[in-house]
């Protein structure tokens, strides 16, 4: 059975330079190669074997379509066919892929809020995207501000709040951007399915018409008494956590929903009137978040293909963002490093599944079919 797969990548409308498609190409045909040496060794030296004959399909999205066939066929013109990688999963998706982490103590102190630990170290992973890599934990002076809690909010409190927020999704919720469609095929280039997939938002920001605007507010003018109460409860409790008593006013919540295991954050810094601190909760499902540190020499992943394979960098730092737990991010992690979700890869039967990969792309995370990301925005301390 081959390794390569066939897979679009989306230009996404923009203009495209001379010999850029060429460039594109001759650097997927690159990694494709040393992928599959490195897998070839992984399969020599026994590493496959524990999940025989699995394959990952690579899951590509293309935007700007809105769903009807002639802008479908105009986005397919500005797609470019590359090639990329089925690789044999390592370690698969048994438990221990997913090991409990354990908060230790630790006496050191940085920044207004706690001092990183030991369960911040084995949640962040520096990414080694080899088949055969192990990617290492990050240790606490190498830490740019990213903070982990698990289990913030307990079984019973998560329905809840899902039960809220999809309330308020359903009277106030807007589409980011344009619908996308996500375009799967198999080993041998076949195209298996084409899903369209939106991302839909609640939040107080200004950022659309003042009508789906979210009652608290946003910003200086945010309102405590105008939180739903399950929402407030989730403020309240994050205020009240040991070692964030210096988290300041809450300044926004914003509501993202993904479904489909369509999880694809791309790059970004929150805006700067958000304040100091981000403290984003998952409900209903686990993640991988990506923090990418400021663009310098070790920059190599600029295409699609690149990204699904390598990340955006060699320098990305993978965090496991727990279902019911929260990723706080501050320091140089909220202002200088972008942070982003890679759009997944899709194991076949007998397991058909979408995955996120967590610093090796050997160590495979079972995503859920929803994801809502509850994102608290707060000023810290004066």
């Amino acid at each position: 059975m081959p390794l390569g797969v066939t897979c679009l990548a989306a230009w996404e409308g923009r203009s495209v330079a001379p010999g850029e498609r060429e460039k594109a190409v001759h650097g997927a045909e690159a990694v494709e190669t040393q992928t599959k040496t490195m897998a070839a060794r992984a399969h020599h030296a026994g590493i496959s074997q524990q999940v025989p004959g699995t394959l990952c399909s690579w899951l590509w999205g293309v935007t700007g379509c809105t769903g009807n066939s002639d802008n479908r066929s105009m986005m397919a013109a500005r797609t470019l066919a590359v090639r990329g990688l089925a690789c044999r999963t390592a370690v698969g998706l048994r438990a221990r892929t997913c090991l409990p982490l354990r908060v230790l103590s630790s006496s050191a102190s940085q920044g207004a809020l706690r001092a990183f630990n030991e369960l911040d170290s084995s949640a962040i992973r520096k990414v080694d995207p080899r088949l055969s890599g192990k990617a290492k934990s990050v240790l606490s002076s190498e830490n740019p501000g990213i903070r982990v809690e698990l289990n913030v909010v307990t079984k019973e409190e998560e329905s809840y709040l899902v039960e809220e927020v999809l309330a308020l999704k359903a009277v106030m919720g807007f589409q980011i951007g344009a619908l996308q469609t996500v375009l799967v095929r198999d080993h041998d280039g076949e195209q298996k399915r084409a899903q369209e997939v939106a991302v839909v938002r609640v939040t107080g920001r200004p950022e659309i018409e003042a009508e789906h605007i979210a009652p608290w507010g946003y910003g200086d003018n945010f309102d405590y008494s105008r939180v739903p109460p399950a929402l407030l409860q989730l403020v309240r409790k994050v205020e009240a956590l040991h070692g964030y008593e210096e988290l300041g006013k809450c300044r926004d919540i914003t509501l993202d929903f993904r479904d489909q295991s369509f999880f694809k954050l791309d790059p970004g810094i929150d805006p700067a009137d958000d304040g100091s601190h981000i403290v984003s909760l998952a409900l209903l499902s686990d993640a991988v978040v990506t923090f990418i540190p400021p663009i310098g020499p070790n920059a190599t992943a600029r295409y699609p293909a690149e990204v699904a394979m390598q990340s955006w960098t060699v320098d990305d730092f993978d965090v496991l963002s727990k279902r019911r737990g929260v990723v706080c991010y501050s320091g140089d992690a909220r202002w200088l490093w972008r942070h982003a979700v890679r759009i997944g890869v899709e194991v076949p039967e007998p397991e058909q599944c979408v995955c996120d990969w967590w610093g090796s792309r050997n160590i495979l995370l079972r995503r859920g079919e929803q994801r809502i990301t509850v994102d608290l925005a707060f000023q810290g301390s004066p």
